[in-house]
């Protein structure tokens, strides 16, 4: 009568049900067929005498290599581990997600972060706020000359974020700032991915100034009319 024991393999944990008896006396070699892992098997050591196999009319066991089927639980052991993985992984990627998706209040909380940021080619705009389509022109009012600039301002984060002052530097021919104004922002607050344009105008500009830069203001300060 056959003797079921439970081998399990030590490189990967399948387990696989067996008959004891083809194990006597000394044991053999066994493979896992679900890695490839062979190990040499021992019989159980309480094995009855009266279930020792008589090698005299079989052939079937003179093989030194011996593939057991699984058992069901070691099917289910496989299973688990698989979806295991599958959680790690997804916690991962949610972690990556929410990297990306808070990255400006992370930097903001932990500044060394934006090296980090850096090296996989992500910038990150701590203010949370961005120029769009910005430009300017010059006009005359009453003989009067003006330098009109224009554009947008946009949230670029998933949060209201508080509207700062916009501060216009006025450039000669090597970049040197010659003059500067700063404009009160078009509203005070933009809710999140929201877009808000601006205007604003300098009148009698400098004669000699060649361009232009536009950011925003720490504290609002200047004239502009």
């Amino acid at each position: 009568m056959p003797v079921a024991m439970i081998l399990t393999c030590p490189s990967c944990a399948m387990r696989y049900m067996a008959d004891a008896v083809s194990f006597q006396p000394s044991g053999r070699r066994v493979r896992c067929v679900q890695c490839g892992h062979t190990w040499h098997q021992s019989p159980p050591a309480d094995l009855p005498l009266k279930a020792l196999p008589d090698h005299t009319g079989s052939s079937a066991l003179d093989s030194d290599e011996f593939k057991p089927r699984a058992t069901q639980s070691g099917r289910l052991l496989w299973v688990g581990q698989l979806v295991g993985w599958l959680l790690l992984m997804g916690v991962m990627i949610g972690l990556s997600s929410a990297a990306y998706g808070y990255r400006v209040q992370i930097v903001k909380l932990w500044p060394e972060s934006s090296i980090l940021y850096t090296a996989f080619g992500l910038a990150v705009n701590t203010r949370g706020l961005a120029f769009r389509n910005a430009s300017y022109q010059e006009e005359t009012y009453g003989n009067v000359p003006a330098l009109v600039v224009m554009g947008e301002i946009m949230n670029t984060t998933n949060i209201p974020q508080l509207v700062p002052g916009i501060r216009i530097s006025l450039r000669d021919g090597r970049e040197r700032e010659i003059f500067d104004w700063t404009a009160d922002p078009p509203i005070g607050e933009l809710a999140a991915g929201e877009m808000q344009s601006f205007v604003t105008r300098l009148t009698r500009p400098p004669q000699h100034a060649q361009d232009l830069v536009i950011r925003f203001a720490e504290v609002p300060n200047g004239q502009a009319d």
